[in-house]
Protein backbone atom coordinates (compact mmCIF):
# COMPACT_ATOMS: atom_id res chain seq x y z
CA UNK A 1 0.00 0.00 0.00
CA UNK A 2 1.53 3.31 -1.10
CA UNK A 3 1.48 5.90 1.66
CA UNK A 4 2.26 9.59 1.34
CA UNK A 5 5.92 10.01 2.31
CA UNK A 6 6.91 12.85 4.67
CA UNK A 7 10.52 14.05 4.56
CA UNK A 8 11.48 17.27 6.32
CA UNK A 9 13.43 19.78 4.19
CA UNK A 10 12.54 17.74 1.11
CA UNK A 11 8.79 17.70 0.59
CA UNK A 12 7.46 19.09 3.90
CA UNK A 13 8.17 21.87 6.39
CA UNK A 14 7.46 21.08 10.05
CA UNK A 15 5.93 23.90 12.11
CA UNK A 16 4.64 22.81 15.50
CA UNK A 17 5.70 19.73 17.42
CA UNK A 18 2.85 18.71 19.70
CA UNK A 19 3.97 17.16 22.96
CA UNK A 20 1.58 16.02 25.65
CA UNK A 21 -1.41 16.28 23.30
CA UNK A 22 -3.00 12.83 23.24
CA UNK A 23 -1.22 9.50 23.35
CA UNK A 24 0.25 9.54 19.83
CA UNK A 25 3.38 11.44 18.62
CA UNK A 26 2.27 14.19 16.22
CA UNK A 27 3.30 17.42 14.51
CA UNK A 28 1.90 20.13 12.20
CA UNK A 29 3.45 20.60 8.77
CA UNK A 30 2.80 21.89 5.26
CA UNK A 31 3.76 20.48 1.87
CA UNK A 32 6.49 22.52 0.22
CA UNK A 33 4.69 22.48 -3.15
CA UNK A 34 1.49 23.85 -1.63
CA UNK A 35 0.74 27.39 -2.83
CA UNK A 36 -1.23 28.45 0.25
CA UNK A 37 0.88 26.39 2.72
CA UNK A 38 -2.21 24.86 4.29
CA UNK A 39 -1.39 22.94 7.44
CA UNK A 40 -1.68 19.20 7.91
CA UNK A 41 -1.29 17.14 11.08
CA UNK A 42 0.78 13.96 11.15
CA UNK A 43 -0.22 11.46 13.84
CA UNK A 44 1.65 8.23 14.48
CA UNK A 45 -0.27 4.97 14.52
CA UNK A 46 1.33 3.71 17.73
CA UNK A 47 1.84 5.04 21.22
CA UNK A 48 5.63 4.72 21.06
CA UNK A 49 8.05 5.79 18.35
CA UNK A 50 9.41 2.35 17.47
CA UNK A 51 6.36 0.78 15.79
CA UNK A 52 7.35 -2.31 17.79
CA UNK A 53 3.69 -3.21 18.42
CA UNK A 54 1.81 -2.47 15.23
CA UNK A 55 -1.81 -1.41 15.54
CA UNK A 56 -4.22 -0.41 12.78
CA UNK A 57 -5.70 2.90 13.94
CA UNK A 58 -4.44 4.56 10.77
CA UNK A 59 -6.72 2.30 8.73
CA UNK A 60 -9.50 3.06 11.19
CA UNK A 61 -9.19 6.79 10.55
CA UNK A 62 -9.48 6.50 6.78
CA UNK A 63 -12.29 3.92 6.83
CA UNK A 64 -14.34 5.98 9.29
CA UNK A 65 -13.79 9.01 7.07
CA UNK A 66 -15.05 7.10 4.00
CA UNK A 67 -18.12 5.89 5.91
CA UNK A 68 -18.93 9.42 7.16
CA UNK A 69 -18.83 10.76 3.61
CA UNK A 70 -21.46 8.22 2.56
CA UNK A 71 -23.64 9.20 5.54
CA UNK A 72 -23.13 12.95 5.03
CA UNK A 73 -21.57 13.33 8.47
CA UNK A 74 -18.89 16.01 9.00
CA UNK A 75 -15.52 14.30 9.39
CA UNK A 76 -11.90 15.39 9.25
CA UNK A 77 -10.06 14.23 6.12
CA UNK A 78 -7.42 11.53 6.69
CA UNK A 79 -4.78 9.97 4.45
CA UNK A 80 -2.23 7.22 5.09
CA UNK A 81 1.34 8.45 5.47
CA UNK A 82 4.88 7.25 6.17
CA UNK A 83 7.04 9.50 8.35
CA UNK A 84 10.84 9.70 8.07
CA UNK A 85 11.39 12.06 11.03
CA UNK A 86 13.06 10.55 14.08
CA UNK A 87 11.04 10.36 17.27
CA UNK A 88 7.60 10.04 15.74
CA UNK A 89 7.30 6.47 14.55
CA UNK A 90 6.91 5.64 10.89
CA UNK A 91 3.38 4.71 9.86
CA UNK A 92 0.46 6.97 10.59
CA UNK A 93 -2.06 9.35 9.09
CA UNK A 94 -2.14 12.95 8.00
CA UNK A 95 -5.17 15.16 8.40
CA UNK A 96 -5.84 18.54 6.81
CA UNK A 97 -6.49 21.34 9.30
CA UNK A 98 -10.29 21.56 9.57
CA UNK A 99 -10.03 25.06 11.12
CA UNK A 100 -7.74 27.01 8.75
CA UNK A 101 -9.33 30.37 9.62
CA UNK A 102 -8.53 30.04 13.31
CA UNK A 103 -12.11 30.04 14.58
CA UNK A 104 -12.65 29.67 18.30
CA UNK A 105 -12.65 25.95 19.12
CA UNK A 106 -14.36 24.61 22.23
CA UNK A 107 -13.82 21.04 23.34
CA UNK A 108 -16.77 19.11 24.75
CA UNK A 109 -14.88 19.08 28.05
CA UNK A 110 -14.74 22.89 28.08
CA UNK A 111 -18.44 23.08 27.20
CA UNK A 112 -19.39 20.73 30.04
CA UNK A 113 -17.11 22.58 32.45
CA UNK A 114 -18.77 25.87 31.44
CA UNK A 115 -22.18 24.32 32.09
CA UNK A 116 -21.10 23.07 35.51
CA UNK A 117 -19.59 26.41 36.55
CA UNK A 118 -22.53 28.40 35.20
CA UNK A 119 -25.00 26.37 37.24
CA UNK A 120 -22.81 26.62 40.35
CA UNK A 121 -22.31 30.40 40.04
CA UNK A 122 -25.89 31.31 39.11
CA UNK A 123 -27.93 28.94 41.25
CA UNK A 124 -26.55 29.37 44.76
CA UNK A 125 -23.74 26.86 44.55
CA UNK A 126 -25.73 24.00 43.02
CA UNK A 127 -23.44 21.21 41.83
CA UNK A 128 -24.54 19.53 38.59
CA UNK A 129 -23.32 16.50 36.68
CA UNK A 130 -20.97 17.40 33.83
CA UNK A 131 -20.19 13.86 32.72
CA UNK A 132 -19.53 12.94 29.09
CA UNK A 133 -23.06 12.37 27.77
CA UNK A 134 -25.07 13.61 24.80
CA UNK A 135 -27.76 15.00 27.11
CA UNK A 136 -25.15 17.08 28.93
CA UNK A 137 -23.77 18.38 25.62
CA UNK A 138 -27.21 19.79 24.81
CA UNK A 139 -27.58 21.27 28.31
CA UNK A 140 -24.18 22.86 27.84
CA UNK A 141 -25.14 24.33 24.46
CA UNK A 142 -28.41 25.67 25.88
CA UNK A 143 -26.53 27.26 28.77
CA UNK A 144 -23.93 28.78 26.43
CA UNK A 145 -26.71 30.21 24.27
CA UNK A 146 -28.47 31.65 27.33
CA UNK A 147 -25.24 33.31 28.47
CA UNK A 148 -24.54 34.57 24.90
CA UNK A 149 -27.95 35.51 23.44
CA UNK A 150 -26.42 36.82 20.21
CA UNK A 151 -24.69 33.51 19.49
CA UNK A 152 -26.65 31.41 16.98
CA UNK A 153 -26.75 27.71 17.94
CA UNK A 154 -28.94 25.34 15.95
CA UNK A 155 -29.47 22.86 18.78
CA UNK A 156 -31.68 20.51 16.75
CA UNK A 157 -29.15 20.24 13.92
CA UNK A 158 -26.19 19.70 16.25
CA UNK A 159 -28.11 17.18 18.36
CA UNK A 160 -29.06 15.19 15.25
CA UNK A 161 -25.42 15.16 14.11
CA UNK A 162 -24.29 13.99 17.56
CA UNK A 163 -26.95 11.29 17.68
CA UNK A 164 -25.94 9.99 14.25
CA UNK A 165 -22.32 10.05 15.39
CA UNK A 166 -23.26 7.95 18.43
CA UNK A 167 -25.11 5.40 16.29
CA UNK A 168 -22.17 5.08 13.92
CA UNK A 169 -19.76 4.81 16.85
CA UNK A 170 -21.96 2.04 18.26
CA UNK A 171 -21.98 0.14 14.97
CA UNK A 172 -18.22 0.52 14.50
CA UNK A 173 -17.39 -0.16 18.17
CA UNK A 174 -15.72 3.24 18.58
CA UNK A 175 -14.07 3.25 22.01
CA UNK A 176 -12.41 6.67 22.11
CA UNK A 177 -15.20 9.25 21.82
CA UNK A 178 -14.12 11.02 25.00
CA UNK A 179 -14.87 14.67 25.71
CA UNK A 180 -11.59 15.78 24.13
CA UNK A 181 -12.49 14.05 20.86
CA UNK A 182 -15.65 16.10 20.30
CA UNK A 183 -15.46 19.84 19.72
CA UNK A 184 -17.36 22.88 18.46
CA UNK A 185 -16.36 25.91 16.38
CA UNK A 186 -17.51 29.49 16.89
CA UNK A 187 -17.41 31.86 13.91
CA UNK A 188 -17.23 35.40 15.39
CA UNK A 189 -18.20 37.04 12.08
CA UNK A 190 -21.39 35.01 11.78
CA UNK A 191 -21.78 34.72 15.57
CA UNK A 192 -22.56 31.04 15.02
CA UNK A 193 -21.56 27.79 16.72
CA UNK A 194 -21.28 24.53 14.76
CA UNK A 195 -20.04 21.00 15.38
CA UNK A 196 -16.41 20.33 14.46
CA UNK A 197 -15.75 17.64 11.86
CA UNK A 198 -15.35 14.33 13.66
CA UNK A 199 -11.71 13.57 14.50
CA UNK A 200 -9.64 10.92 16.30
CA UNK A 201 -11.83 8.11 14.96
CA UNK A 202 -9.20 5.37 14.66
CA UNK A 203 -10.32 3.19 17.58
CA UNK A 204 -12.98 1.38 15.57
CA UNK A 205 -13.44 -2.40 15.30
CA UNK A 206 -10.70 -2.88 17.94
CA UNK A 207 -8.09 -1.90 15.35
CA UNK A 208 -6.12 -0.20 18.11
CA UNK A 209 -5.11 -3.71 19.21
CA UNK A 210 -2.28 -5.79 17.81
CA UNK A 211 -2.74 -8.26 14.96
CA UNK A 212 -3.04 -11.38 17.14
CA UNK A 213 -6.09 -9.93 18.94
CA UNK A 214 -7.80 -9.05 15.67
CA UNK A 215 -7.11 -12.57 14.30
CA UNK A 216 -8.59 -14.06 17.47
CA UNK A 217 -11.73 -11.97 17.05
CA UNK A 218 -12.09 -12.95 13.41
CA UNK A 219 -11.64 -16.67 14.11
CA UNK A 220 -13.98 -16.59 17.13
CA UNK A 221 -16.72 -14.83 15.20
CA UNK A 222 -16.38 -17.23 12.30
CA UNK A 223 -17.01 -20.14 14.67
CA UNK A 224 -19.73 -18.42 16.71
CA UNK A 225 -21.30 -15.81 14.53
CA UNK A 226 -23.62 -14.29 17.16
CA UNK A 227 -24.04 -11.12 19.19
CA UNK A 228 -23.32 -12.87 22.50
CA UNK A 229 -19.89 -13.92 21.30
CA UNK A 230 -19.25 -10.41 19.97
CA UNK A 231 -20.22 -8.81 23.27
CA UNK A 232 -17.86 -11.13 25.10
CA UNK A 233 -15.04 -10.19 22.74
CA UNK A 234 -15.78 -6.47 23.17
CA UNK A 235 -16.31 -6.55 26.93
CA UNK A 236 -12.93 -4.96 27.65
CA UNK A 237 -13.56 -2.03 25.31
CA UNK A 238 -14.44 0.98 27.41
CA UNK A 239 -17.14 3.24 25.96
CA UNK A 240 -16.36 6.89 26.67
CA UNK A 241 -19.55 8.67 25.58
CA UNK A 242 -23.02 7.95 26.95
CA UNK A 243 -26.47 9.25 26.04
CA UNK A 244 -28.02 9.91 29.44
CA UNK A 245 -26.08 7.55 31.70
CA UNK A 246 -22.36 8.35 32.11
CA UNK A 247 -20.08 5.53 31.03
CA UNK A 248 -16.66 6.91 31.99
CA UNK A 249 -14.83 4.79 34.56
CA UNK A 250 -14.51 7.45 37.27
CA UNK A 251 -16.90 6.84 40.15
CA UNK A 252 -16.49 3.71 42.27
CA UNK A 253 -19.66 4.54 44.19
CA UNK A 254 -21.84 4.43 41.09
CA UNK A 255 -23.12 0.85 40.60
CA UNK A 256 -23.40 1.46 36.85
CA UNK A 257 -19.65 2.02 36.60
CA UNK A 258 -16.68 -0.14 37.44
CA UNK A 259 -12.92 0.12 37.68
CA UNK A 260 -12.52 -3.45 36.49
CA UNK A 261 -11.02 -4.16 33.07
CA UNK A 262 -14.35 -5.35 31.68
CA UNK A 263 -17.48 -3.26 31.25
CA UNK A 264 -20.31 -4.22 33.59
CA UNK A 265 -23.27 -5.95 31.89
CA UNK A 266 -25.61 -3.51 33.68
CA UNK A 267 -23.91 -0.54 32.11
CA UNK A 268 -23.92 -2.02 28.60
CA UNK A 269 -27.59 -2.92 28.97
CA UNK A 270 -28.34 0.67 30.00
CA UNK A 271 -26.45 2.06 27.01
CA UNK A 272 -28.42 -0.24 24.66
CA UNK A 273 -31.70 0.77 26.27
CA UNK A 274 -31.01 4.49 25.95
CA UNK A 275 -29.74 4.11 22.38
CA UNK A 276 -32.87 2.27 21.22
CA UNK A 277 -35.14 4.72 23.01
CA UNK A 278 -33.32 7.61 21.35
CA UNK A 279 -33.70 6.09 17.87
CA UNK A 280 -37.36 5.14 18.26
CA UNK A 281 -38.34 8.61 19.48
CA UNK A 282 -37.04 10.31 16.33
CA UNK A 283 -38.33 9.82 12.79
CA UNK A 284 -35.04 11.16 11.40
CA UNK A 285 -33.01 8.62 13.37
CA UNK A 286 -35.33 5.76 12.47
CA UNK A 287 -34.89 6.61 8.80
CA UNK A 288 -31.14 6.96 9.32
CA UNK A 289 -30.91 3.49 10.86
CA UNK A 290 -33.26 1.63 8.50
CA UNK A 291 -31.81 3.30 5.40
CA UNK A 292 -28.16 2.65 6.26
CA UNK A 293 -27.56 -0.10 8.80
CA UNK A 294 -28.71 -3.48 7.63
CA UNK A 295 -26.61 -6.56 6.96
CA UNK A 296 -24.39 -6.36 3.86
CA UNK A 297 -25.82 -2.95 2.95
CA UNK A 298 -22.63 -1.98 1.15
CA UNK A 299 -21.47 1.02 3.20
CA UNK A 300 -18.48 -0.78 4.68
CA UNK A 301 -17.67 -2.51 1.37
CA UNK A 302 -17.83 0.84 -0.42
CA UNK A 303 -15.39 2.27 2.10
CA UNK A 304 -12.97 -0.62 1.50
CA UNK A 305 -13.33 -0.17 -2.26
CA UNK A 306 -12.56 3.55 -2.11
CA UNK A 307 -9.44 2.93 -0.02
CA UNK A 308 -8.29 0.17 -2.38
CA UNK A 309 -8.74 2.48 -5.35
CA UNK A 310 -6.75 5.19 -3.59
CA UNK A 311 -3.93 3.05 -2.15
CA UNK A 312 -4.00 -0.16 -4.17
CA UNK A 313 -5.00 -2.61 -1.46
CA UNK A 314 -6.49 -3.08 2.01
CA UNK A 315 -5.53 -5.76 4.59
CA UNK A 316 -7.81 -8.77 4.19
CA UNK A 317 -7.66 -9.51 7.91
CA UNK A 318 -9.20 -6.14 8.76
CA UNK A 319 -11.87 -6.56 6.08
CA UNK A 320 -12.87 -10.00 7.35
CA UNK A 321 -12.88 -9.12 11.06
CA UNK A 322 -14.66 -5.77 10.70
CA UNK A 323 -17.29 -7.16 8.31
CA UNK A 324 -18.21 -9.83 10.84
CA UNK A 325 -18.51 -7.23 13.60
CA UNK A 326 -20.33 -4.70 11.43
CA UNK A 327 -22.98 -7.16 10.23
CA UNK A 328 -23.62 -8.48 13.73
CA UNK A 329 -23.97 -4.97 15.13
CA UNK A 330 -26.29 -3.89 12.31
CA UNK A 331 -28.50 -6.96 12.69
CA UNK A 332 -28.68 -6.58 16.45
CA UNK A 333 -29.45 -2.86 16.29
CA UNK A 334 -32.27 -3.34 13.80
CA UNK A 335 -33.69 -6.20 15.83
CA UNK A 336 -33.72 -4.12 19.02
CA UNK A 337 -35.29 -1.14 17.25
CA UNK A 338 -38.01 -3.30 15.68
CA UNK A 339 -38.78 -4.91 19.05
CA UNK A 340 -39.09 -1.50 20.67
CA UNK A 341 -41.35 -0.16 17.92
CA UNK A 342 -43.64 -3.21 18.14
CA UNK A 343 -43.81 -2.92 21.92
CA UNK A 344 -44.62 0.80 21.75
CA UNK A 345 -47.31 0.13 19.12
CA UNK A 346 -48.92 -2.55 21.29
CA UNK A 347 -48.93 -0.23 24.30
CA UNK A 348 -50.58 2.53 22.29
CA UNK A 349 -53.24 0.06 21.11
CA UNK A 350 -54.02 -0.90 24.71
Amino acid sequence: MKRIELKSNKNITIYDILEGRGSRPKYWFSFNDSENKEKWLFKSTNRDTTNSVKTFEDYGEIIFNKICKQLDLPCAEYKLAFNYEKGYGNEGVISKNYNPNGLVEISAYSLLDFYKNFMYDNFNGIVVDNENTLSNYIKGLQTLKFDNPNLHIDENKILLQLEKMFILDYICCQSDRNWYNVAFLIDPKKSELTLCPLFDNGNIFCWNYKESVIKHQRDSLKNKNNITQLNELLSSKSIALGIVTPTALRDLNNPLRTQKSKQSPELMSKVNEELIKMICSSSELKDFVFDNFYKDNGILRNAFKEVEEEYGEFPELLKEQSSLIYNLKCDNLLELVKEKLIKDSEQEAD
